[in-house]
């Protein structure tokens, strides 16, 4: 049985980790649509950095994330070199596969505990990491069309 003070530590760890990596990425592409997302991805991930750290000083289960934005952004083309467009493929590839490992991890996590509002919180993370998911997937998708 996963205790849950170490599973919030992982969360933690998960989620800081992923805010780090986008904003990194963010700094590192020439895309402005990529740079956007990225941006606006790691401003969702610290999100759910502050909601896990307050539970962990708190002591509550009560999971306020509020990161359904939709993003408005127009795709269109854009001069590129080639080694960005691959360097941004091989980004992108990667974050959604990191997306889809978080949220299986948040799922198992969740199967694990008994505690309904611990199910809740890391089902609700899950489910974020679900929609940073396919935000990537739409990018991913719309880049290689416009190249």
């Amino acid at each position: 049985m996963v205790s849950f003070k170490s599973a919030l530590k992982y969360a933690l760890k998960q989620e800081e980790t992923a805010r780090d990596n986008y904003l990194l990425w963010s700094t590192q592409t020439e895309d402005k649509n990529a740079k956007q997302l990225f941006k606006n991805l790691s401003n969702m991930e610290e999100k759910h950095v502050k909601a896990i750290s307050n539970i962990i000083t708190q002591g509550s289960t009560n999971l306020a994330l509020k990161g359904f934005e939709l993003l408005d952004m127009s795709y269109g083309h854009q001069p590129h070199s080639k080694s960005n467009i691959e360097y941004l493929v091989r980004v992108i590839k990667y974050a959604i596969s990191l997306e889809e490992y978080s949220m299986k991890n948040y799922i198992y996590i969740a199967s694990k505990v008994d505690e309904t509002s611990v199910k809740k919180l890391f089902m609700t993370l899950a489910q974020e990491e679900k929609y940073h998911k396919t935000l990537l997937t739409q990018q991913y998708n719309r880049f290689l069309k416009a190249h």
